[in-house]
């Protein structure tokens, strides 16, 4: 295993930039909720001397690749995703414009190993007043809930 790259401080800084670009491309296309975590892995098989990099997905401690990439070196693995992943974001950036609320995922890669935008899923409807107004997206405030415990403080109360 050749582990020069690793002490080149400007590939690692690379991976870096490109591990943020695929994230941000990642939320777009699979969805983004406090439980989802995307992140990019690299790896060396040793098999065939080759890297290969990996979009992750994390949701409550289950982890599944969505993807990959092989190559000779892991910045190019890394930028070949990175490469698919936003032009598969500008599939889906296309079918919407400026001000428009969507969410979850947007498309899958098919059998033939091309990204294709889901025909089902379309804008919310958003009700602010201007297109970058933030307000429409902020959770519902729920009402306060007594626990369990509050009833039973109560009951020894009374």
């Amino acid at each position: 295993m050749d582990n020069t790259w690793l002490n080149e401080p400007e590939k690692i800084s690379q991976l870096r930039d490109l591990k943020g670009i695929a994230t941000g491309n990642a939320r777009i296309l699979y969805g983004s909720d406090r439980n989802r975590f995307y992140d990019i892995i690299t790896c060396y098989f040793k098999d065939d001397e080759s890297y290969g990099a990996f979009l992750i997905c994390t949701i409550d401690g289950s982890t599944k690749a969505l993807r990959k990439e092989i190559s000779d070196c892991p910045v190019k693995a890394t930028r070949l995703l990175v490469d698919k992943l936003m032009t598969d974001t500008g599939k889906v950036m296309c079918k919407f414009d400026v001000g428009t609320k969507f969410s979850g995922q947007q498309g899958s890669i098919g059998d033939d190993g091309i990204f294709e935008v889901f025909k089902f899923k379309g804008a919310e409807e958003d009700y602010g007043k201007s297109q970058d107004d933030l307000r429409t997206m902020e959770p519902l405030q729920y009402s306060y809930r007594p626990m369990s415990s509050d009833f039973k403080r109560r009951r020894i109360q009374y």
